[in-house]
């Protein structure tokens, strides 16, 4: 009762934190599996969706942060690539430097038209800069040097940056599997009865061993995906053999 009042409450108030969507989304999914285990299927398939409803919510939260995320490394990129090109304009007298220093423009603004930029990629951008930084010292362009090393350290928040945003893309399809898990284990539970009471039993037992299957924890989003085209089969299984 509390779980279910601490439900409706983050459900109402639309105030909950993404950890605190996800700690009680996950609490719900045990607590339909253990109903489930118990054969009670309808209280389970409404706790699913209380679950689900509670992830629809994480996962908006998440689309958020990373829109937030990606504006940021988008708008420190434009940035050092502005710089970048003032930096290497001020070296035309200097065509080898100002090459290199293209080099580095380069990098980025291909960053810039990727729709995420990728931390590999940003980090040999990252890597580039500081070697130019460190030949524009050597070359005794002490006014070169400190805008080429004012480049690495936004580079190098701009790398921190995306890799925030790919944590936040994991963990969406980390909870995009959790939910997927859920109505999976609910579909496969109605299912069996279904199937059951028709006096289905072979298929039964095939949605049943899918249901072991479920149950693995190392299951991966195309062994699920594999699984709810099983049921489908199944459903349409049950179909032909009601005609």
């Amino acid at each position: 009762a509390g779980l279910l009042a601490k439900t409706h409450k983050h459900m109402e108030e639309g105030e909950a934190s993404l950890e605190e969507l996800r700690d009680t989304a996950h609490t719900l999914h045990e607590v339909a599996r253990a109903l489930r285990d118990e054969g009670r299927p309808e209280q389970a398939a409404a706790v699913e969706q209380l679950a689900a409803q509670l992830e629809a919510g994480a996962q908006k939260q998440m689309d958020a942060e990373l829109k937030e995320l990606e504006k940021r490394v988008h708008d420190e990129l434009a940035h050092v690539s502005h710089e970048g090109h003032v930096l290497a304009l001020s070296l035309k007298d200097y065509a080898e430097l100002a090459a290199m220093v293209a080099q580095v423009v380069d990098k980025v603004n291909h960053l810039l038209r990727e729709e995420h930029a990728a931390v590999g990629e940003m980090q040999e951008a990252l890597e580039c800069a500081k070697d130019a930084a460190q030949k524009l010292r050597m070359a005794g362009k002490l006014g070169a040097t400190e805008g080429m090393e004012q480049m690495v350290h936004e580079l190098e928040a701009g790398l921190a940056t995306a890799a925030a945003a790919d944590f936040v893309r994991l963990e969406q399809v980390a909870l995009a599997k959790t939910e997927l898990l859920g109505i999976l284990c609910a579909s496969a539970e109605s299912l069996v009865q279904l199937l059951t009471s028709e006096g289905l039993s072979k298929y039964a037992l095939s949605v049943m061993e899918l249901e072991d299957l479920l149950e693995d924890p190392s299951a991966t989003q195309e062994d699920l995906q594999h699984i709810l085209s099983q049921l489908l089969q199944a459903g349409v299984a049950l179909h032909a053999e009601r005609k």
